[in-house]
């Protein structure tokens, strides 16, 4: 393993980073694991990144520790890099928008907005800060100002004190994560240098996600 401290990869479309995600954020359910297999790689560049919620929780400065502690964070299908609100890097910059990211984020207008935990408890009692700066668009029933610049600080101090661990990949080499611990990223590489990544996801549920108003609903039935 290598880890690469103050990294600022150049990703095929933007220029950056890191930006943190973990699958499944948009909806209630978070897999339990994620699979990647690289197939057909003609480039080293394009790395997979991973941070460790546990230790985010850990490195976090006491006070946002507490503040953000016991409150929700809401996602959304919105995958524009540009739209992103939360944890964005001071030199992000976009090249060049993917067609495909329209799709989504056009749907997202219509569905409702995936609700999660800033913080959740393992059962080996490890508390775990699992929030996705790059679809979350604000904290339950505190959008407000003051709201947004505690999501905005929590972001930014995760990301700052994480130590994280970038994977080379090699052809023919499978790795997998815990979805509900590691939150990952990934470089991206040159548009000539085509590659082939096989991702293959595990059903599981940690139990606490659900849709904005789903619980309200659910109290008044």
């Amino acid at each position: 393993m290598q880890r690469i401290p103050g990294s600022d990869p150049v990703r095929g479309y933007i220029i950056g980073g890191p930006l943190y995600d973990t699958s499944g954020s948009q909806y209630t359910r978070r897999e339990l694991k994620a699979m990647i297999d690289a197939r057909n790689l003609r480039s080293r560049v394009g790395l997979t990144g991973f941070v460790d919620g546990i230790q985010m929780y850990r490195a976090l400065p006491a006070d946002l520790r507490a503040r953000i502690d016991g409150l929700n964070i809401l996602y959304t299908l919105d995958v524009l890099y540009e739209n992103m609100r939360f944890g964005k890097p001071a030199t992000f910059r976009e090249i060049r928008i993917p067609p495909t990211a329209y799709g989504p984020t056009s749907m997202a207008k219509d569905l409702p907005r995936g609700v999660h935990p800033a913080v959740w408890t393992r059962p080996t009692g490890e508390k775990v800060l699992h929030i996705s700066p790059w679809m979350a668009v604000g904290i339950e029933h505190h959008e407000d100002a003051e709201g947004e610049a505690l999501l905005e600080d929590v972001c930014q101090a995760m990301l700052a004190h994480a130590t994280p661990y970038y994977h080379h990949w090699k052809p023919t080499e499978l790795m997998a994560w815990d979805n509900w611990r590691m939150l990952h990223s990934v470089t991206g590489t040159s548009p000539e240098n085509r590659r082939r990544m096989q991702r293959t996801t595990i059903l599981g549920d940690y139990g606490l996600g659900y849709f904005e108003g789903q619980r309200e609903r659910a109290t008044a039935s």
